[in-house]
């Protein structure tokens, strides 16, 4: 995930070397500031709007994370890894907000 700047281009191509090195497949996602603006669109997932109403669920940043994963799974033929707790690794405010988030599956 990136950072506060809106930088996933930038975190893409530093890890794009060592994905090809280790053979993993690696998924980046950019959360605008036009579609996630501010604090509350990105940093706290979109819950509220803001004039502090709430979002619909599927409307969250976090929403958009578990249906990318599903759908590099199935695109790519993939299973997740359930030795080291899972492929996709979660900040934890998004997981302690969301508690519908499901855990990594074993694969």
């Amino acid at each position: 995930m990136h950072g506060v700047r809106r930088n996933a281009r930038d975190y893409r191509d530093q890890w794009h070397e060592l994905a090809k090195r280790h053979d993993f497949l690696l998924l980046v996602p950019e959360f605008s500031e036009r579609d996630f603006p501010g604090t509350e669109g990105y940093n706290l997932g979109r819950q509220f709007d803001q004039a502090g109403r709430p979002v619909p669920r599927d409307q969250w940043s976090w929403s958009a994370i578990e249906p990318l994963f599903d759908e590099a799974l199935k695109r790519f033929g993939m299973v997740t890894n359930s030795t080291c707790g899972g492929p996709l690794k979660w900040m934890p405010h998004s997981v302690l907000s969301n508690p519908r988030q499901r855990p990594a599956r074993p694969g």
